[in-house]
């Protein structure tokens, strides 16, 4: 079972150079996960073929949810190209602003992550952040960090930090 660090801290993530990819997916967990399967390799030839440095976990951005869509970022922080590099396949690179948050632990597997956000969407009514889980698309924008490398690390102890924007 998953295990939450409910206490969420607030903290300011600082702004980032990332190599982007824009996702459309359904609204269920295997589409959204085929999807980012499909994107990683794209950004990750991105990366290589551009000759441009990882410098942190992948993130994946939430920007619309809906009954029947999600659309999502996934993101590759790097660091900074020393020249513009152009858009291909649908990759590019782009900044992420500097955001305020509440920054959650997801400790355990991905297929997990869903009772985690319930365990969320508890906090943040506790807490006066919403007033119902309608309230989710206040925090559209927020980002899952994959700080684990799936390939190797266990399931059971992956760790996926969940970043809400308060700004």
């Amino acid at each position: 079972m998953s295990h939450t660090t409910l206490a969420a801290e607030e903290v300011t993530v600082p702004a980032v150079t990332a190599v982007q990819a824009d996702c459309m997916a359904g609204s269920g967990p295997a589409e959204i996960g085929a999807v980012m399967r499909a994107a990683f390799p794209r950004v990750g030839a991105y990366l290589q073929a551009h000759g441009l440095e990882c410098t942190g976990a992948p993130r994946a951005i939430y920007t619309t949810f809906t009954g029947s869509e999600t659309r999502f970022t996934l993101a590759m922080p790097c660091a900074p190209p020393p020249a513009p590099v152009p858009e291909a396949d649908g990759v590019a690179v782009r900044e992420l602003p500097a955001r305020s948050v509440l920054r959650f632990t997801h400790r355990g597997p991905y297929q997990e992550l869903g009772a985690t956000y319930g365990e969320i969407t508890r906090w943040l009514i506790a807490h006066d952040y919403l007033e119902n889980e309608a309230g989710w698309t206040r925090f559209a924008g927020m980002w899952e960090e994959y700080v684990s490398d799936p390939d190797v690390v266990p399931p059971a102890e992956l760790v996926t930090l969940i970043y809400l924007p308060l700004d």
